[in-house]
């Protein structure tokens, strides 16, 4: 459990995907570029290939992501957020 004060640190913007590709080399990852409106795009992995996801389903579409996450390394590259689902 978090408290309200800790849920209030949680920094989430609506993005814009504007590109989405399968990750070379995993069964379960799209990479994502999500447009936040900042001044240079982020990269985002989601694992969702095994529920019937395409690139194609992401692409000029608007999500909600975590943005104030620290980088993790995923394979090449590394995810600057999280998409909330």
């Amino acid at each position: 459990m978090i408290t309200l004060d800790q849920f209030k640190q949680v920094e989430m913007k609506v993005g814009l995907v504007v590109d989405a590709v399968n990750q070379e080399g995993s069964g379960k990852l799209i990479k994502l570029t999500v447009d936040v409106g900042e001044e240079t795009t982020r990269t985002i992995f989601v694992a969702v290939r095994p529920f019937g996801y395409t690139p194609e389903y992401f692409v000029n579409k608007k999500f909600i992501f975590v943005t104030n996450l620290e980088p993790k390394k995923i394979m090449d590259s590394y995810s600057q957020g999280m998409i909330m689902a």
